[in-house]
């Protein structure tokens, strides 16, 4: 997703979950995206969770995971997710 960025505007994101006991390499996981898709689509901002969070529908919910960025990219302290299918407000 894309995210506001002061130097180019707008600068790519993603938010991934990881499998359950699974590790996740952010640096690997950017050289991967970058070796397929080229740099400029790797992402710059990368927020790893242990599930996305879901709207009511169980589709990911891209508001709650650009929020969780945001959030991330502040400093704060990240919430809680919810199981799947109990959505986020």
């Amino acid at each position: 997703m894309g995210i506001p960025d002061e130097r180019w505007g707008t600068a790519v994101a993603a938010v991934v979950s990881r499998r359950p006991g699974a590790a996740v390499d952010p640096a690997g996981l950017r050289e991967r995206v970058a070796g397929a898709l080229g740099r400029a689509a790797a992402p710059k901002t990368l927020l790893v969770l242990d599930e996305l969070p879901a709207a009511s529908t169980g589709k990911p919910d891209r508001a709650a995971a650009a929020r969780l960025l945001a959030a991330a990219r502040e400093g704060a302290p990240r919430p809680a997710t919810r199981p799947p299918g109990e959505g986020h407000p």
